[in-house]
């Protein structure tokens, strides 16, 4: 049995796990991805879509990550996507240069790495849960 960690929780419903390490799997991701971004003559977002696994680029952190387009932010001021990377099950808003397809069938199909959890038969008394009950699910994941 493998050792997971939570990523991200919504609610006590709803959280995002991955296998502890996935950081050297993200880190050879990164590097596949950015050896076929280097071999082919890539320029263009043109081909991106919301229905495909595409990469990016973060600058900050120096690595390409795998995401999937959740809107298109157009303005006067910026041509951006928001994104949901799913290796990390988090949310960024890119520019749309700093986004390519991926072109390996392989990687593109790859599973991703954060999986979308709930406990089975735990729900809110009423709607919502509660902001105690989430800040205890929070509490958990330290």
């Amino acid at each position: 049995m493998n050792l997971v960690e939570i990523l991200r929780i919504s609610s006590p419903s709803n959280f995002w796990i991955a296998e502890k390490n996935s950081d050297q799997f993200i880190n050879l991701i990164s590097e596949f991805i950015r050896q076929e971004q280097n071999d082919a003559s890539l320029g263009s977002e043109n081909c991106l879509n919301d229905k495909e696994t595409i990469s990016f680029y973060d600058l900050n952190r120096d690595t390409f990550y795998r995401a999937r387009i959740i809107e298109q932010i157009t303005s006067f001021r910026s041509n951006c996507f928001s994104l949901f990377m799913i290796d990390l099950a988090e949310r960024t808003t890119v520019p749309k240069n700093y986004c390519q397809p991926i072109l390996n069938e392989k990687l593109k199909q790859l599973p991703p790495l954060a999986r979308q959890c709930s406990l089975y038969g735990i729900q809110p008394i009423k709607n919502d849960w509660s902001p105690s009950s989430i800040r205890f699910m929070s509490e958990m994941k330290k």
